[in-house]
């Protein structure tokens, strides 16, 4: 990414540039959208493996100076074109900033999370309840750097405005603010009151999207956990049971609607292209929670039903997004687990037709 020296001098009066990533005084610009800007270049690194290389074009031509006069009559249009295309911006920010939470990747959380509260403070000019996923984002982000003071205060800041535009609690926000602060208990050991907070979380979720929703999954997974920090693997494990149920079902249906439209769609690269039921957040949260549960139950030997469901829905999990090898060794692992429980005759059967039908795909080569 090229950029631009900003010279302190040339700026109109009363107009300051802060870097996207640590609201500093900035003193270099991106080129090309010019509408951000950073205090050096390790900064415009990561802002650019964060979430600039995804925007920078479209920010571009978000603050481009129209190339004509706009009539009076097409004013509510264009505004409200301008409105479709930041929060756009703002949606994919989200994601990208969800992505790289739940792969650990906490540093990079920041910019997208910024980008997203600057667009943000642009639409609804003071802080909004609609700005809650941001603030929250970011406060796990910092949670996760140790940086705890910083996380508790955009938590705070979270909640601040929840409370002052009286806040809806049947919003979709609602269950994720008592994931944060439960969150924020875990890191202060104090576990009762996290585990309050989850059982919370679990209440909004299932009222919004159902019991066994991926929304209302990571209230169990992040309960399972506290209880594993208690030391009680009864209650961890049948948590991580409930976990699993859902994200094999959800999982399952998709792959099966994958499998539909590419026996539809004749076009070999229908098969080359992720299928778009899952998003990327999505995906790298059932790969944060499945994995962790696969590798807590091989640790310990397990070799049960809901072992091989788990490893299934990996491979279905991995089939979605196109790493095929992966969910080939899954399925086999799910297969060779039930031949030695000696059951799960319909789930054996289920993996059969999945290698069958997937693995041996032939994949398209565009360059033959």
């Amino acid at each position: 990414m090229e950029t631009k020296q900003i010279y302190p001098l040339a700026i109109p009066k009363g107009k300051t540039h802060k870097c996207i990533v640590c609201n500093r005084l900035a003193w270099i610009m991106c080129q090309t959208c010019r509408t951000v800007s950073y205090c050096n270049k390790e900064h415009q690194e990561l802002d650019q493996r964060g979430i600039h290389q995804l925007i920078c074009t479209t920010l571009r031509d978000l603050y481009a100076e129209p190339k004509r006069v706009i009539r009076k009559s097409e004013k509510e249009r264009f505004l409200k074109k301008l409105l479709d295309a930041k929060l756009k911006i703002i949606n994919v920010c989200l994601l990208r900033a969800q992505k790289n939470l739940f792969e650990g990747n906490y540093q990079l959380v920041k910019p997208a999370a910024f980008q997203s509260m600057r667009l943000y403070k642009e639409i609804y000019k003071t802080q909004s309840a609609n700005a809650i996923p941001a603030f929250l984002v970011l406060a796990e982000a910092l949670f996760g750097l140790d940086r705890l003071q910083e996380a508790c205060n955009y938590l705070s800041f979270a909640i601040e405005c929840r409370v002052k535009s009286l806040y809806n609690w049947k919003s979709p926000n609602s269950y994720k603010v008592y994931r944060t602060l439960a969150k924020m208990y875990l890191v202060k050991e104090e576990y009762q009151l996290s585990i309050e907070s989850l059982a919370e979380d679990i209440y909004f979720a299932s009222e919004l999207y159902g019991t066994q929703a991926i929304q209302t999954s990571g209230g169990y997974y992040n309960m399972a956990n506290v209880y594993f920090y208690l030391g009680k693997p009864t209650l961890t494990n049948s948590l991580y049971k409930k976990v699993v149920d859902i994200w094999y079902k959800f999982l399952k249906d998709m792959s099966d609607k994958k499998l539909a439209e590419d026996e539809e769609d004749d076009n070999p690269l229908s098969q080359t292209i992720p299928f778009h039921g899952l998003d990327e957040a999505q995906a790298a949260e059932a790969k944060l929670y499945l994995k962790s549960i696969y590798e807590w139950w091989q640790a310990s030997k397990s070799n049960h039903m809901h072992f091989a469901k788990l490893c299934l829905g990996l491979a279905f999990l991995y089939f979605l997004i196109l790493e095929t090898k992966e969910a080939q060794h899954y399925a086999t692992e799910a297969k060779e687990i039930l031949q030695k429980i000696k059951g799960g005759k319909e789930m054996l059967k289920e993996i059969r037709i999945f290698l069958k039908t997937v693995m041996p795909r032939e994949r398209f080569n565009p360059n033959i």
